[in-house]
């Protein structure tokens, strides 16, 4: 009989729950990584409420842009490079103001005389100037992508754009965070989906966990979504950790039903393993919880948003292992055969470790020794 035909109504409710939420993530929640220039703090830490009343007090705009560009800076080719990419860049809308050694000084020997243009426009060796570009507070989205363009096509041999700044950096902070959410994402999938298959060798179990873990990541999503905390610089990961937290459960319920179906002939094997794992699992949670409501008291956003969302997740990761799970292992008929490769690996792991218990642990106790300095040394 195949895996499809085997599916009953819950099952079905929980494949079709998990579509529906998949097409509620995509549209209401921004998955795209949230970054700015004050991202490592807090809007309540007391240095960064005084680095804000610096910044009013005098002004200062942190939405700017550096360009450098190298080349032979004393030829006429080269200021006129200067000149059309300054007035390319005030074209863009978001752009308030450009100062180079072709908008601001009166050219290049005044730049160089003038201590102060010397200072922002010059490097030190005279083998290239910078082009510094004033942004709005709240520049499009758009114009960064467009500035890269922009000095992607000024570019030349003689010519050569280099880009830097607090939103040049942001941006490809948020950049390289959504890559890696697809990239682990995808990643954590088809690894644990085929370490799954291999151990348990049954599709019913890989698609249990499959729908139970990806919902648990979804919905705890979700839930960051309504407490207001939005894809950051440590919660881009989020949906990773959750979807762990959820499969360690679901491996151990597994284990313990495989347990007790070798075990004995129990009319409700699946609820048994669950009466058996529900307890160490509920206090693996608790210890996962404590450990991000620690979070909760840093000044650091990124790690209290952090601790916020995992609390939500280790809370889902148990709630969604013990309710959807479940339905979809009372599908599976446990297997008869224990003369697998698989099966004689484990059991001579296990025999061998039950035998050789002191060597073990005194094992284990040398290797933590020999890696204590590694650990130790930065901390001196």
């Amino acid at each position: 009989m195949s895996l499809i035909s085997r599916l009953n109504k819950e099952a079905w409710i929980f494949i079709g729950l998990a579509i529906a939420s998949a097409v509620v993530l995509f549209n209401c929640v921004n998955l795209v990584p949230r970054v700015d220039n004050n991202f490592f703090f807090s809007n309540t830490d007391p240095q960064f409420k005084g680095e804000n009343a610096i910044s009013r007090l005098f002004k200062r705009k942190d939405s700017l842009l550096i360009i450098n560009a190298i080349g032979p800076i004393r030829t006429k080719k080269y200021m006129q490079k200067v000149h059309d990419l300054s007035v390319a860049l005030l074209k863009l809308p978001g752009i308030v103001g450009v100062k180079s050694i072709a908008h601001g000084p009166n050219g290049l020997e005044d730049a160089i005389k003038g201590p102060l243009w010397k200072r922002l426009l010059i490097s030190k060796d005279q083998d290239s100037t910078n082009v510094i570009v004033f942004l709005k507070d709240s520049f499009p989205k758009t114009l960064i992508p467009d500035i890269e363009k922009l000095t992607l096509q000024s570019s030349q041999d003689d010519f050569h754009l280099i880009m830097s700044g607090p939103p040049y950096i942001v941006e490809l902070i948020s950049r390289h965070l959504l890559k890696d959410i697809r990239l682990f994402s995808l990643l954590v999938l088809v690894i644990f989906g085929v370490i799954i298959l291999l151990i348990f060798r049954s599709p019913g179990i890989l698609l249990g966990s499959v729908i139970s873990c990806i919902s648990a990541s979804m919905w705890t999503l979700m839930i960051a979504h309504m407490l207001g905390i939005k894809i950051g610089l440590l919660t881009a990961n989020l949906a990773t950790i959750v979807f762990v937290l959820t499969l360690s459960h679901i491996i151990f319920l597994t284990y313990n039903w495989k347990y007790v179906c070798s075990k004995n002939k129990s009319d409700s094997p699946v609820e048994e393993a669950v009466h058996l794992t529900f307890s160490p699992s509920f206090w693996s949670m608790m210890t996962t919880l404590l450990g991000f409501l620690s979070l909760l008291s840093v000044p650091a956003q990124p790690l209290r948003e952090l601790g916020a969302s995992g609390v939500a997740g280790a809370l889902v990761a148990l709630t969604v292992a013990y309710s959807v799970y479940p339905t979809f292992l009372r599908l599976v008929e446990p297997s008869s055969s224990k003369n697998n490769v698989l099966d004689r690996y484990q059991n001579n792991v296990e025999q061998f470790l039950e035998k050789r218990k002191r060597m073990t642990v005194i094992g284990i106790f040398v290797l933590f020794m020999l890696a204590l300095p590694v650990f130790m040394g930065p901390m001196i």
